[in-house]
């Protein structure tokens, strides 16, 4: 029996549905019909799962129940977990950046137990409070070695609540993290990616302002933080370290060199064998203007989502040089940088919101131009730019606006994704921009599948209903 079998079965019988009938509405034989109800064979179409679910006469709950198990049937539970999973992330991407606030009496600015070279700690206020005390110190801290060791999952620092201590701390912090991921698949439900899971839990670091660099490893992660485990969490900086469970429920400070030494030599021995789960670029300019090239090199048949269209292929030298602001140092170089930049940005699959496209035609803004080097469009040269991007459909360019829930696609998100790449843009609500790199291949497989699945998924508006929206924004906005 399938999934979807079963509840087809389920739905039969508590709705005391005629199978002849049934069969007979939806154009099937006999036999077809009772492999469906057993599970041997799967639904051909998504349309005779329409069918089905209206011969039923199922309400709006039940029908997306029924198609969630035809795909969860047809696809298998892992590409279809992976995929909702990774929907999810897109979607929850605000909630993942969010920076929660460090009530001032949570954890004491000095934790006043923090005597002797080895103190062990009981329960998880002390071991809260250790942390965040050696993070601080840090964090305050004018040493040119200044860094920050972290061998903990990332679910773990969000209990802590250690994102408002790095907040604001400066490029002189660096912090090296070391993530375990989860080499299996779980086997049994709820069924979620960790992996992506544990991307989601870091992407608010990279806007706190330090030097924020994850690596990871594989390992059974049931295992791994199995509480036979004595000690796994390791927190470690020039003032001290705390070595704990992974509950937090104890553990030990250490102040002295002499104790924390080894402790440092061991993080650096594990940060050896790990590897660089992205690679991130605080300065917008510097990535897209050097690294973005290079990184568009390793595939040209990329799918580009973002919240609104990607028009800076378009710009021709003379729109740049117009709206290139007038002071910047060097400009006539950077002029020749941003033109060889956008020869590049010409994806084969574009995909946007409708909620993008009006902002743009309001606000005249780009969004994968720098706010900082380039201003926004005079009213008259966003229709010409915008008239130019709707005839690349005709150039066999794959141009589509988002449907279903990808409708509610965040605005300061940009993802750009291929077989062998994974690219993601950050903007924070002060327009600083983070640039992340994808370097775990599992991660990047899986963006990849979403991203050519979109239309499959139901996730896109046709060819037609694009070119229909963006006609109706050009006579909207052009008079």
């Amino acid at each position: 029996m399938s999934e979807f079998s079963n509840l087809l079965s389920e739905l039969i019988q508590s709705e005391n549905i005629n199978v002849a009938s049934l069969t007979r509405y939806c154009g099937l034989d006999r036999s077809t019909m009772y492999k469906l109800i057993n599970g041997k064979r799967s639904p051909a179409s998504r349309e005779l799962v329409q069918k089905i679910a209206e011969f039923i006469h199922l309400n709006p709950w039940e029908r997306q129940r029924l198609m969630e198990a035809y795909n969860l049937t047809r696809l298998g539970p892992e590409t279809y977990y992976q995929r909702r999973d990774i929907l999810q992330f897109i979607l929850n991407l605000n909630e993942f950046r969010k920076r929660p606030a460090l009530p001032e009496d949570s954890v004491p600015e000095k934790f006043s137990g923090l005597r002797g070279d080895a103190v062990p700690l009981s329960g998880r206020l002390q071991v809260s409070a250790a942390v965040h005390s050696i993070f601080r110190q840090a964090a305050a801290s004018d040493s040119s070695r200044n860094e920050i060791g972290i061998l903990a999952q990332p679910e773990l620092l969000k209990s802590l609540n250690l994102l408002p201590v790095l907040t604001g701390t400066g490029n002189n912090l660096k912090v090296q993290h070391i993530i375990c991921l989860n080499s299996t698949p779980p086997a049994v439900p709820p069924r979620y990616n960790y992996n992506l899971q544990g991307l989601g839990g870091i992407v608010a670091f990279f806007g706190t302002g330090c030097q924020y660099e994850p690596f990871y490893y594989y390992d059974h992660l049931e295992n791994h933080d199995s509480s036979f485990h004595l000690m796994s969490c390791l927190f470690l900086s020039e003032e001290g370290a705390v070595l704990c469970s992974t509950d937090l429920s104890d553990g030990y400070f250490f102040r002295s060199g002499e104790m924390t030494a080894p402790l440092r030599q061991h993080f650096q021995k594990l940060l050896s064998l790990a590897r660089p789960m992205v690679l991130s670029f605080r300065s917008s300019q510097l990535f897209q203007l050097e690294q973005m090239p290079q990184l568009v090199s390793k595939s040209r048949d990329a799918f580009s989502l973002s919240y609104a269209p990607c028009l800076g292929s378009c710009l021709t030298p003379e729109l740049l040089d117009k709206y290139l602001c007038g002071n910047l140092p060097e400009r006539e170089s950077l002029l020749e940088r941003l033109t060889a930049y956008l020869g590049t940005s010409v994806w084969t699959h574009n995909y946007f919101s409708g909620e993008g496209l009006e902002q743009f035609m309001k606000t005249g803004q780009i969004p994968e131009l720098p706010a900082e080097l380039f201003g926004p469009l005079e009213p008259g040269d966003r229709i010409r730019l915008l008239r130019q991007y709707a005839e690349l459909q005709n150039s066999g360019l794959d141009i589509r606006m988002y449907g279903g829930y990808l409708n509610q696609y965040p605005p300061n998100f940009h993802l750009l994704s291929g077989s062998n790449l994974g690219y993601m843009l950050f903007i924070d609500p002060s327009g600083r921009c983070s640039c992340l790199i994808l370097e775990e291949a599992n991660l990047i497989r899986a963006f990849f599948d979403f991203s050519s699945s979109l239309a499959e998924m139901e996730l896109l508006a046709s060819a037609q209903e694009t070119h229909g929206a963006l006609q109706r924004v050009l006579d909207t906005f052009g008079g």
